[in-house]
């Protein structure tokens, strides 16, 4: 049942990729603007993140609270970005850093539809017997107005060994409540392991480059019963602030 539901998700996920490149490659529209040879376009940003458990993909990282730095950097179409996990809990690596993740992206709008490809490397400094991971994914998305379908494949290679795929599915929306507020909600599903989350965050600018964002998470991995699955749901909530220029 899992299997027949998970090849049922991507197939549609696929479907709908392909019908979206079909409709865009038979719309004539006006090209795009190009800005001046020479000029780049360079953006920054960084943020703090205090999570009350650190969840990621329906798996729990941490016991108890962390902090979670981030940095990023854009030209262009090119984004280098920076994740890091420092354990506040009174768990192992307490008062450690425990991972680091870098990211390398390029992001490129055809028509209506979003494409970026990444390179993920992800590190775990200050845990023993650790191994670093390196991750290619593709991810896709195409808005609706306020609304966004999204979906991501990622291969996980771990020391050289046969790749990991995760694959996802996701409906998201975002509200402007008014001028520097806005309310966004996203609800998703993943694959092989089925795996569904609901997030919500709100996003509040004190300035025009300086913002709050309380936040909250649910997810939960499918069992052999819906009373297993609602026992091991997750649930993280937080606050975070940041800053881009």
């Amino acid at each position: 049942m899992r299997e027949r539901l998970v090849r049922y998700t991507l197939l549609c996920s696929l479907i709908f990729l392909a019908c979206e490149v079909s409709a865009a490659a038979s719309q004539a529209e006006e090209p795009a603007k190009d800005a001046p040879k020479g000029e780049k376009k360079i953006t920054m940003g960084m943020a703090l993140d205090y999570n009350s458990r650190y969840i990621y993909r329906g798996y729990a990282y941490s016991e108890g609270p962390v902090l979670q730095p981030s940095v990023s950097l854009t030209i262009n179409e090119f984004t280098f970005s920076s994740f890091g996990n420092y354990v506040l809990g009174n768990e192992p690596q307490q008062g450690q850093i425990n991972e680091v993740d870098i990211y390398l992206t390029w992001s490129r709008t055809w028509e209506k539809i979003t494409i970026e490809p990444s390179l993920n490397l992800y590190t775990s400094p200050n845990v023993p017997d650790s191994n670093s991971t390196f991750e290619t994914s593709l991810s896709l998305s195409r808005d609706f107005g306020n609304f966004r379908v999204s979906t991501s494949h990622s291969a996980d290679f771990v020391d050289g060994s046969s790749a990991t795929y995760y694959g996802d599915l996701g409906l998201s929306h975002t509200l402007e409540v008014r001028p520097g507020l806005s309310l966004k909600t996203c609800a998703a599903f993943a694959w092989p392991e089925p795996l569904i989350a609901l997030d919500a965050a709100l996003t509040y600018y004190l300035t025009k480059n300086v913002y709050l964002y309380p936040h909250i998470g649910i997810s939960t991995i499918f069992k052999n019963s819906l009373s297993d699955s609602l026992e091991e749901c997750l649930t993280a909530y937080g606050i975070g602030t940041g800053v881009e220029f």
